[in-house]
This record gives C-alpha cells, structure tokens and sequence, in this order.
C-alpha cells in the first residue's frame, strides 16, 4: 500500500496489475511512500495487503484490476520465467496454484476508484496519471498459453467474485 497524505490518496497495490511498475511511478512521480517495512517495494518481496485496518478516513483509494484470467496467466509467466520456480504447463499449475493469488476483490471493494491494467498506459483524467514505459517492471515475455477447459472451470469459479465485482463496476 502506498499512501500520500499531502493528496489525501492511497494505492491499494493488487498483484499482477502492473502493481510493482506504478508503484515506482508514484513513488518517484508523485510523492508516495510505501506503508510498511519497506522504503521501496518495487526492490524487494514484501507482502502486497495492506497494513492498516481500516484505511484511514477520509483518504480515496485506488486500485488497478485485470481481468482475472490473464491476470493468473500473468502470475504463471512471472513463476516461470522471473523466479525459474516451476516448469510445467498452465494447465497442472492451475491445479496446484490457483489460489496462490489473492482474489481481487477485497482491493475493489476498498477502492473509491479503480484503473483498468490495460487503460493504465493513457492518461487517468480522474486521476491525473500516466504511467510512462520507463516504468514497465516486471515485464514477461509473451509466452503462449492454453488453458484447457478444466482449467478455465477452475479459474472462474475460484474468481467469480472478482467477476461479479468487476461486473458491477463496469469494467468487463
């Protein structure tokens, strides 16, 4: 979570949405510091919850969301070719990791605001952000996935709530 006082703003960073890549942006752009143990997340592993509860009043928060598909298609890029940790297909890492990334629904939820991943390249009028190429972190090469139709069933039902949410913010 990223927070600036002097706005009255705070980034709720959710996993896979480019989190890493507009933090830094904030950071070095527009004044936040990351609350928690760390001066700068996008250098380091660090737990993507928020610390405080409940957010503090009268502060508007933010987040950005994916669509929850290519969002696990995402974290499966970056398990395999940044932390080198797994070698199989999609299809047996859904089966064995698909609740390994949080829902995103809690992040919507608690957010006054919310960017789409793929409009977070053209300015935010609401916001007044745009995140420029520098800051693409994390990036994984384009690897061509396949999930299988068992592997679709399970991704759905394990995000409908990120569905539903998304749904009803007008974001699918």
């Amino acid at each position: 979570m990223l927070i600036n006082h002097k706005k009255k703003r705070i980034f709720l960073h959710n996993p896979k949405c480019a989190g890493m890549s507009f933090s830094k942006y904030l950071i070095e752009e527009h004044g936040y510091f990351f609350v928690g143990d760390k001066e700068y997340p996008y250098e380091y592993e660090y737990d993507y919850k928020w610390n405080i509860e409940p957010l503090p009043v009268g502060y508007f928060t933010f987040c950005v969301a994916r669509n929850p598909i290519e969002r696990f298609k995402s974290y499966y890029r970056y398990v395999v070719q940044h932390q080198q940790k797994y070698n199989g297909n999609i299809n047996d890492f859904v089966k064995e990791h698909y609740k390994d990334l949080e829902q995103q629904y809690r992040y919507l939820q608690n957010s006054n605001y919310v960017i789409r991943y793929d409009m977070l390249y053209k300015y935010d009028t609401h916001l007044g952000y745009l995140l420029p190429n520098r800051y693409c972190l994390n990036k994984t090469e384009n690897m061509n996935v396949s999930l299988s139709d068992e592997s679709m069933a399970i991704l759905l039902q394990h995000y409908r709530l990120d569905y539903k949410h998304m749904q009803l913010l007008g974001l699918l």
